[in-house]
């Protein structure tokens, strides 16, 4: 799930915040992947209309060589 979806989604970084009951500053420390734990709950409580790809948390291929 890309940060941005969710942003725009539920408005702000500080409703998602609040949203999932965080009380420090970890949204604002998201890149521009949201992590898996909190993308399957933020999938959920949007009644999955944000995209949630599995390929996001897949780990990336090895770099032929």
């Amino acid at each position: 799930m890309l940060t941005q979806d969710a942003v725009a989604f539920f408005g702000s970084k500080a409703n998602i915040m609040k949203l999932l009951g965080y009380s420090n500053s970890a949204v604002y420390r998201w890149g521009d992947v949201v992590p898996e734990s909190s993308a399957g709950r933020l999938y959920v409580l949007s009644h999955h209309k944000i995209p949630y790809r599995t390929e996001d948390y897949e780990p990336a291929a090895p770099a032929e060589g």
